[in-house]
């Protein structure tokens, strides 16, 4: 939206300049008044398209200055922020992405509560032997015995041996214990699969968009210098009407607006990949760095 301002800012600026011209043009007779009244209504326009963007910018501030608990932010007449790097993520981020999931962390974990449950299922077929040791009270049990005499005869051993008859509900234990932990292990490669997917496509989208920056900067606002220049100076001579004057400098503020759109839809296209990957974005620079 700041950008979207010093875009719109920029053409008023400038239309307000070709207005200028073109008075004078009318003044000596060499141009009609149309191109005057066309001047005035195309920066109304732009003020109408001022209004309605320094109105969602308002809007936009006074959020981040809730979130941010900077009330400066509310006021602030330009907030200065560090973009992230448009480039693709390293080939290590990408092995790494389940490795960094907060989900792939939970599967991993229960894969480990399923297997333990399978290893203690099948503990259940092996046979339970059982020991213990008794002493006992002579007095108790109405004897006149002294309390420490004759210990040998007091102390009792015990040993007992418990076999697993019932298979049938043990098996269908050490299969119910197999069968969620193959559950977690289908969830995980379609967790993995899934993962993969949104990272290649993420990855494809990342790709075009900033193919999409390098054409307009290449190629694009370049170009829409070059035909400006060249009408404002057919203009001026005589050679080129107004109308194509205004319609050079309205294809440039077109193409500026649209490449700063193209950038938004590249930094939240890098912010999903990197959530995408399990990464987290280190906190803009220079979001106190306000302009009041």
């Amino acid at each position: 939206l700041q950008e979207h301002l010093h875009h719109i800012g920029g053409f008023a600026e400038r239309v307000k300049d070709f207005e200028e011209v073109a008075a004078v043009r009318y003044e000596v007779g060499q141009g009609p008044q149309q191109a005057i009244l066309k001047a005035q209504v195309e920066r109304l326009a732009l003020h109408r398209r001022l209004l309605d963007v320094r109105a969602a910018r308002r809007e936009y501030l006074e959020r981040l200055a809730r979130l941010t608990d900077d009330p400066r932010l509310a006021a602030a007449q330009e907030v200065h922020l560090a973009s992230p790097p448009l480039d693709l993520p390293a080939a290590a981020a990408l092995s790494q992405a389940l490795a960094l999931r907060p989900e792939a962390e939970a599967l991993r974990l229960r894969q480990r509560q399923a297997d333990t449950e399978v290893a203690l299922a099948k503990k259940a077929f092996k046979p339970d032997f059982t020991v213990g040791v008794g002493f006992m009270d002579m007095m108790r049990m109405g004897r006149a015995a002294q309390p420490l005499g004759d210990l040998p005869n007091r102390f009792a051993l015990q040993a007992g041996l418990t076999l697993p008859l019932n298979r049938s509900s043990r098996e269908a234990a050490v299969e119910e214990a197999r069968l969620r932990g193959k559950q977690v292990q289908a969830r995980s490669e379609a967790l993995e699969n899934e993962v993969r997917a949104d990272i290649a496509a993420l990855i494809a989208r990342l790709e075009e968009e900033m193919k999409a920056l390098r054409l307009y900067d290449d190629a694009l606002l370049p170009q829409a210098e070059t035909t400006v220049a060249s009408t404002l100076s057919a203009y001026t001579t005589g050679q080129a009407p107004f109308p194509d004057l205004l319609d050079a400098e309205r294809m440039r503020f077109e193409l500026q607006m649209s490449r700063t759109e193209t950038f938004v839809r590249a930094l939240l296209t890098r912010a999903a990949l990197d959530r995408a990957l399990g990464l987290t974005m280190p906190p803009a620079e220079g979001v106190a760095n306000l302009s009041e």
